[in-house]
């Protein structure tokens, strides 16, 4: 339970513009997680995203990418882990604000991908996902993907607004 006030804690520094204390914290906590829990479980791979997102917005963009890239190419657990998709994602993000456009695009495709297959097409990180990677063609000027991806955006979420709406019915039914 340490590491998850440490989280608090970090994630309230990153907040309050503390970055550099932020920053600290969470090289203590990714080297607490790699030593107790291992390289590729999900909390180590957030805290990895995270202080990647911390050595980002201090100014240190290429060590933030060094350390998502290392993680990623490290990964012994494949691509549909949560945890890689995560890691995925938030190198994605750095590779977007960097200028790496091209690449940002062909990591959010895998992610989206995997998203979809693990998570469904209506879970919240997918279309998270699919956002950022709409966001991503749109600066490229990629219109037909973008188009692509926007139909794959609300076909999700019309089957999630179904999926509630069947939920209430049937509830609705096993009262009566």
């Amino acid at each position: 339970m340490a590491g998850r006030r440490g989280s608090a804690k970090r994630i309230a520094c990153a907040e309050t513009g503390r970055l550099d204390e932020a920053t600290a914290l969470l090289d203590h906590v990714v080297a607490g997680y790699e030593r107790t829990l291992g390289p590729d479980h999900p909390e180590t791979l957030m805290a990895r995203a995270d202080q990647a997102f911390a050595y980002e917005r201090t100014g240190r963009a290429e060590e933030a990418t060094a350390l998502l890239e290392g993680a990623v190419a490290g990964r012994t657990v494949g691509p549909d882990h949560p945890g890689t998709m995560d890691v995925c994602f938030a190198l994605a993000g750095i590779y977007g604000r960097t200028g790496r456009r091209a690449e940002a695009i062909a990591l959010l495709e895998r992610v989206a991908d995997a998203a979809e297959r693990t998570r469904g097409l209506d879970d919240p990180d997918t279309f998270a996902t699919r956002v950022f990677l709409a966001v991503q063609y749109g600066k490229a000027w990629r219109l037909g993907k973008l188009s692509t991806v926007l139909t794959r955006m609300t076909l999700g979420a019309a089957r999630a607004r179904v999926g509630k709406r069947r939920a209430r019915m049937h509830g609705r039914r096993s009262r009566g």
